[in-house]
């Protein structure tokens, strides 16, 4: 149950903290602590101030539902969640992009 928990702790996160904030029509000039886009890397991709790297978050969350039932037999019900978080973090070197990607993954009951 806790991995359930932590799973919609992780989701919520992600929908509070990723919405855009429409940025009204005379400010053209970058607040302090505002995103700014990574358009090197592709969409997605938001500049980390003073480190030079560009990073992307994304992932994934679900949760199923299964009732079974037979006749002259109890029904089962089954509860499941499963969900994934991904970071890719990109920095420019001599040689090219340094990338590092973390893929978490995790499954609570379910079939």
């Amino acid at each position: 149950m806790i991995g359930v928990r932590v799973l919609w702790l992780v989701g919520t996160a992600l929908l509070i903290g990723v919405a855009p904030v429409p940025a009204s029509p005379g400010d053209a000039r970058p607040r302090p602590g505002a995103v700014q886009p990574c358009a090197d890397y592709g969409q997605g991709f938001v500049f980390v101030p003073s480190t030079g790297t560009c990073v992307r978050l994304g992932g994934r969350l679900r949760a199923d539902t299964v009732a079974r039932g037979k006749a002259g037999r109890s029904d089962a019900t089954a509860l499941g969640a499963e969900g994934r978080l991904d970071l890719d973090a990109r920095t420019p070197t001599e040689y090219g992009p340094l990338r590092a990607v973390v893929s978490v993954r995790g499954r609570q009951g379910g079939r």
